[in-house]
């Protein structure tokens, strides 16, 4: 649960509510659109930003509209080289690792994010929007576990990812009221399925044996009957007969063995003994007391 509860305090506390992120602190950069040569690498850049972009879900985006958006940004707004050269390397699909956030943090003033953020924001998705997205795949991911190993395994992938973000937005705008519950909601869905997938499964609920197989046929012999899943989820009653008579149910000792007290019956008689578990059902094991005088 520890990676879960840190990952939870980790997307309310980094997750970006702009639409291209960066810390609002970000230094001023120098202008250096000093030739013709800078029309040409914003295209570039333009190109390759425009591939990190996650279309927003009904929006409808003309071929080659986002990338002339952003490439009229990058000569407007004099988007120095440093920037340029960043932006057109940053190629592929949008996800963790990926250097796009990279480049705004390191590169990009507040003004120029805020700018491009207000331009593309009605075609793409917000940075909060991506890590939300990369969140509930984790969650998907997490919640289709059905054992330890793979629990493990989405912890190891959700820490590394989360180590990742860390340094590239080290001081993220405060998140909406609203965004902070989702992500919340989100944490919370995945520790659950964390729980579910790291507790292993109740030992399925059987008889075994019975120790000691014979007493007094007076009654009163102190028997163990051995099994597991006594317990269940959260514990169980339970009735024991030898034969049609009902034994006293004296305790539980953890979830494999119970203790009761014999009834008498009829002297060498070889009898079933039956136990009725609420809940649970009942199991018999055959001819498995006999009343019999110790020699």
């Amino acid at each position: 649960m520890g990676d879960t509860a840190r990952m939870q305090r980790f997307l309310i506390a980094l997750a970006l509510a702009t639409a291209c992120g960066g810390p609002r602190n970000a230094p001023p950069v120098a202008n250096d659109r000093e030739t013709d040569a800078v029309a040409g690498e914003c295209s570039q850049a333009a190109a390759a930003y425009a591939k990190t972009l996650r279309p927003k879900k009904g929006a409808k985006v003309e071929p080659g509209k986002l990338e002339g958006i952003i490439a009229k940004h990058c000569v407007d707004d004099e988007w120095n080289k440093a920037l340029r050269t960043c932006m057109a390397s940053s190629g592929g699909e949008a996800a963790p690792g990926k250097p796009r956030p990279v480049c705004a943090e390191r590169h990009q003033t507040q003004d120029q994010q805020e700018k491009l953020a207000a331009a593309v924001g009605p075609f793409v998705e917000s940075i909060f929007e991506e890590l939300m997205a990369d969140m509930r795949r984790f969650a998907d991911s997490m919640c289709a576990c059905k054992d330890a190993k793979c629990a493990q395994g989405v912890s190891d992938e959700l820490t590394k990812w989360s180590q990742e973000l860390a340094k590239r937005m080290p001081e993220p705008p405060q998140m909406t009221e609203a965004d902070q519950k989702r992500a919340a909601e989100l944490g919370e869905k995945m520790g659950k399925c964390m729980q579910v997938a790291m507790t292993p499964a109740p030992a399925p609920l059987q008889l075994s044996s019975i120790d000691p197989a014979s007493g007094d046929p007076k009654g009163g012999t102190q028997v163990k009957i051995i099994g597991t899943g006594f317990l269940g989820d959260g514990g169980r009653k339970a009735k024991v007969y030898f034969g049609a008579k009902e034994g006293k149910f004296l305790r539980f000792e953890g979830d494999t063995e119970l203790y009761v007290e014999t009834p008498a019956g009829k002297a060498k008689d070889k009898v079933d003994v039956r136990v009725v578990f609420d809940p649970g059902g009942e199991m018999t094991l055959p001819k498995a007391y006999t009343f019999a005088k110790k020699k």
